[in-house]
């Protein structure tokens, strides 16, 4: 009887896995917020875990994950990392993400009609008791030593 017993229970943790082990599975696309258009190879992973995944050529993704509460994180280059809090309790069949484009601010370059580059910096000179501001104008291959939040012609 005793070895009957221990074959049932066997072939349920064989059999039903999910259940033998309270596993779960999140299931959900991700898409651009602005075009809805599906975002392929997206990072998708579940916070302070090793599940994750990475979305196919629709945005579509799938993780395994056991009961309780958990953060889903989604990154993908040039757009805004995404969370979302849930627990498996209340886990929908089929969840649908839209992610915001990261927006960047880029320094200004100036160009001259002969050519030159000229980057936006403010210029010092180190004196003998204090930074001596000289310009604002710096072309962008000549020798400079960043120093703090300032740069130092050489």
């Amino acid at each position: 009887m005793k070895n009957f017993i221990t074959f049932f229970f066997l072939i349920f943790i064989l059999a039903f896995p999910q259940y033998a082990f309270s596993q779960f599975e999140i299931k959900g696309n991700i898409l651009d917020s602005e075009t809805n258009i599906p975002l392929e190879f997206a990072t998708v992973f579940i916070n302070n875990t090793t599940f994750g995944d990475i979305t196919d050529r629709e945005g579509n993704f799938t993780i395994q994950i056991p009961a309780g509460y958990h953060e889903l994180i989604i990154s993908f280059v040039g757009y805004q990392t995404f969370r979302y809090s849930f627990n498996t309790r209340t886990l929908a069949k089929n969840y649908t993400f839209k992610i915001f484009p990261e927006i960047f601010d880029l320094e200004e370059t100036q160009i001259f009609e002969n050519g030159s580059y000229f980057h936006p910096f403010d210029i010092y000179i180190e004196g003998y008791m204090a930074w001596e501001k000289v310009g604002d104008l710096m072309p962008l291959d000549y020798g400079m030593e960043k120093i703090g939040s300032k740069y130092l012609i050489q």
